[in-house]
């Protein structure tokens, strides 16, 4: 394993564990402190933390890590001669991200709406803040990975690829 390998493969533990950090720890204190403006009573917070944040928090995490490994084990199995046929694999890559944030929102207000908390009754703050945060989720969990360790010729398919290597001398 080459020291160039190398280093993209401890710069994917590295952004791993930074969306590791942020799935588990930082957005669920965001809602449990909770450091948002919320109406909602500490039982209606826990309520909602049971019901719906740790189900599409799980979900949010496992299909990002699908969607990263499914990419770069396609980057690193495939080596491109022609520089089209790598830019094409650009429209592979968005279509991975958008699809991770768009299916985890779609899940997000499905499980919401099945589980009553969409009801006029119940606070909507809620689902007001939840898709800034599976925006987030989209970016730490498959985009910085994917643009950190992403290898051979896809490495600077993934939006500022370039400039993260070379803030990190990767």
């Amino acid at each position: 394993m080459s020291g160039k390998s190398l280093k993209s493969w401890f710069a994917l533990v590295f952004a791993v564990a930074i969306a590791l950090v942020w799935s588990l720890l930082g957005k669920y204190y965001l809602f449990y402190q909770p450091i948002l403006p919320l109406s909602a009573t500490n039982t209606e917070i826990d309520d909602w933390l049971a019901d719906i944040f740790w189900l599409n928090n799980i979900i949010s995490l496992v299909l990002g890590f699908l969607l990263l490994g499914f990419w770069i084990f396609k980057a690193y199995n495939k080596q491109f001669i022609r520089a089209e046929l790598v830019l094409a694999k650009r429209f592979t890559w968005w279509l991975s991200a958008l699809f991770h944030f768009f299916a985890c929102l779609l899940i997000f207000f499905g499980t919401s709406y099945f589980l009553g908390w969409l009801d006029e009754g119940r606070y909507i703050e809620f689902w007001l803040w939840y898709p800034g945060c599976l925006l987030l989720d989209t970016l730490l969990i498959f985009w910085l990975p994917s643009a950190l360790a992403t290898p051979r010729s896809l490495r600077n398919i993934p939006p500022l690829a370039i400039k993260l290597r070379k803030f990190y001398g990767g």
